[in-house]
Parts: C-alpha cells; sequence; structure tokens
C-alpha cells in the first residue's frame, strides 16, 4: 500500500542517510558512544579513546563495533571480531550474528535460494540482498500492521522506535 511504501522507504532513508551508505558507520563522538551503546556508558574513559574527536583523532571503528556488539544477538565476545563482522549493512543495516542467520533462513524460504549470510555477510552491500535484508526486517517486526495505522509522526515514531531505539524521530 501506499502508507507502507511512504514508511517503509522514510525508515530506509533514516537508517542509510542521503549517500545511502549500506555499511555501518561508527564515525561517533565518545559523549554519542556514552549515550547509544551501554558498553560505553560502562566505560566512559574508552569512549575518549575510541570515538572521533576532530582534529584530533578518528574514530576506532572496529573497536567500537566490538566492544559495543560484545555478547549479543548470538555475537561472541570481544575477542571473537564478531561486533565488526556482523555490523550493520543493508538497506536497513541488519546486525549482530542472530540476525544474519534467522535472515538466511527467512531467505531460503521466501525466495528460495539458499545463501549463508552468517557466513558471508559482506553480501548484504549486493544492492538485492541489501533490499531483501530490509524487507525481512519489516515483515519480521510485523512493521507493515503499523504501517497501515496512518501516515502520522505518531506511526512514523512507533515504527522508528523498532528499528532504531536510539533516534526517536
Amino acid at each position: 500500500t501506499s502508507n507502507r511504501l511512504n514508511h517503509f522507504i522514510s525508515q530506509v532513508f533514516q537508517e542509510v542517510g542521503p549517500r545511502f551508505n549500506l555499511n555501518e558507520s561508527f564515525n561517533y563522538r565518545p559523549n554519542v558512544l556514552v549515550s547509544k551503546f551501554s558498553y560505553y556508558a560502562n566505560h566512559a574513559s574508552e569512549a575518549e579513546a575510541d570515538g572521533f574527536i576532530p582534529n584530533r583523532q578518528a574514530a576506532n571503528a572496529e573497536n567500537i563495533a566490538n566492544k559495543a556488539y560484545a555478547n549479543r544477538v548470538h555475537n561472541g565476545g570481544y575477542d571473537s571480531g564478531d561486533g565488526w563482522r556482523y555490523r550493520g549493512r543493508g538497506m536497513k543495516q541488519l546486525t549482530f550474528r542472530g540476525n544474519y542467520r534467522s535472515f538466511t533462513i527467512y531467505h531460503e524460504n521466501k525466495w528460495g535460494q539458499r545463501v549463508d549470510f552468517e557466513s558471508d555477510p559482506e553480501l548484504l552491500l549486493e544492492t538485492v540482498y541489501a533490499v531483501r535484508s530490509a524487507l525481512y526486517f519489516w515483515d519480521f517486526n510485523n512493521l507493515p500492521i503499523r504501517a497501515d495505522q496512518g501516515v502520522t509522526k505518531g506511526v512514523s515514531y512507533s515504527i522508528t522506535r523498532i528499528i532504531n531505539l536510539h533516534d526517536d524521530h
């Protein structure tokens, strides 16, 4: 429906931005790391060491991903590298090993093709899989039902809260 399409496209734009970046950026300043990730809220000094500081240091993206996403949704600990390996990719920025695994199963059931995204997460940078991963997330979270409630700020915010808890609007 037009409501579903409007919400879907606007949420994709919110996730990937005007440059349509299909790879999650970790270019966060220390204060954003502390507010966005519980790991950094509990280790504020590491946010200073890892975060982007203009004219002083680039963000340590791999370190941020491994710390922020360690031991979450089937990711291993920091040393496993899973945070970086299973960082956000695709039009919805699919994140975490468990979600890559779940998308693999969904993809085979929906499109009849066995593609192992857990083994090859970079595939989500290919257009077809970038789109399908966003559709997977949309379906998995029953977002079409929310979109059917109309095109209002309230409905939009309710969808955004499911997609990204840190972006209220």
